[in-house]
């Protein structure tokens, strides 16, 4: 709706959802790629969906914990008590996981060269020896389930055999946010023997 406003600012009072503003950014995004196509040269807002891996929306996290720049914890039904209690606990997951793997910096980086814990290369966007899963950005184009097929079976292969990795966010994501402060025992030493004992 931010969007909506700034572009045409004259209309006030007017309920924009969803549907019409997807409507008005795939208008936008068919005139750029129709003016591509002719040889045109088309004068028109330029918009682009980030990586879900490193900016999303939703009362979740993704796998990508180490490497998600932006999290928007809101849902249409969420209490804002919830959102807050979610957070919190996203950020005590986050540290924990910093802690465990000192060497992933900003950016999925490593701070210094040297043999990080294997599982830490599994909560990361980008594996910083091969680059990004996905672009970290699609202009007119947005991600979509071809993309969440790759994911998952990123997912599969990296947790083959060592479950514990995709099952603690799965198990974050199921509820498990609500009590995680307190079942992590006040310790990342919990979690560490966790991950590394390969088995949830």
């Amino acid at each position: 709706s931010e969007c909506v406003t700034q572009v045409f600012p004259h209309m006030e009072r007017l309920e924009w959802e969803q549907m019409s503003l997807n409507h008005i950014l795939a208008r936008i995004r068919d005139e750029v790629l129709d003016g591509k196509a002719s040889g045109e040269e088309v004068q028109a807002v330029k918009w682009a969906l980030y990586n879900p891996l490193l900016a999303y929306t939703g009362m979740f996290l993704t796998h990508a914990v180490l490497s998600a720049t932006l999290h928007h914890a809101t849902l249409s039904s969420a209490k804002l008590r919830n959102k807050i209690r979610l957070m919190d606990a996203a950020t005590v997951f986050r540290s924990d996981l910093q802690e465990l793997c000192p060497l992933i910096g900003p950016h999925s980086s490593l701070r210094v060269p040297g043999p990080e814990r294997e599982y830490c290369y599994f909560f990361l966007g980008e594996d910083p020896h091969f680059g990004p899963l996905f672009e970290p950005s699609r202009v007119y184009r947005h991600y979509n389930e071809d993309d969440n097929v790759v994911i998952h079976r990123f997912l599969s292969d990296k947790s083959d055999g060592r479950k514990a990795w995709i099952y603690l966010v799965l198990a974050f994501n199921a509820g498990g946010w609500k009590h995680w402060k307190a079942k992590r025992r006040n310790s990342t030493r919990y979690l560490d023997e966790m991950l590394s004992a390969g088995a949830y």
